[in-house]
């Protein structure tokens, strides 16, 4: 009888380690199965950050040069009566927006230029050539990414007219 109560026992006791594997293996199962779950919602919320921070960004840009548009002064707007005066204009404007002046061409009333620069202060350039003291236009604008760059960099090669 002493031999049964032992094999009962056995049988019992590796019934309880049994179970306890299998418990443990439910919750190790559940453990991956929500750290997973988290993993992709983390995923998502950083994609929708990634996008909010870009949206920011481009905002923040733009009432930017609405400041700058604002703060324009008609009467101190007057014809380019010096090129050389005029691109003096030009060329510091692009410098205080960490703009790269890579080519430059006069003739006339015409410079034209090829620029190297972050996409938002080459945006930031144009509202500030507006605001120049000197009347021009863009004659031409063409813009490229920058493949050597990083994202967001541009080459834009484009004309400006003094009047």
């Amino acid at each position: 009888m002493h031999e049964i109560i032992d094999e009962k026992k056995i049988f019992t006791l590796a019934g309880v380690f049994i179970a306890l594997l299998v418990a443990v293996g439910i919750v190790i199962w559940w453990y991956v199965h929500e750290l997973n779950n988290l993993r992709e919602e983390y995923d998502i919320t950083e994609y929708e950050r990634e996008g909010l921070v870009t949206e920011i960004e481009a905002l923040t840009a733009t009432r930017n040069n609405l400041e700058k548009l604002n703060g324009l002064n008609l009467d101190t707007i007057k014809p380019a009566t010096d090129i050389i005066e005029f691109y003096s204009h030009v060329r510091r404007a692009a410098e205080r927006n960490d703009i790269n002046i890579i080519k430059t061409q006069q003739s006339n009333k015409n410079i034209t230029l090829t620029v190297r620069g972050g996409y938002y202060s080459f945006i930031n350039l144009l509202g500030e050539w507006r605001a120049m003291p000197t009347v021009c236009k863009i004659s031409s604008l063409k813009l490229q990414k920058d493949k050597d760059a990083p994202a967001l960099f541009i080459i834009a090669d484009l004309t400006l007219t003094a009047y």
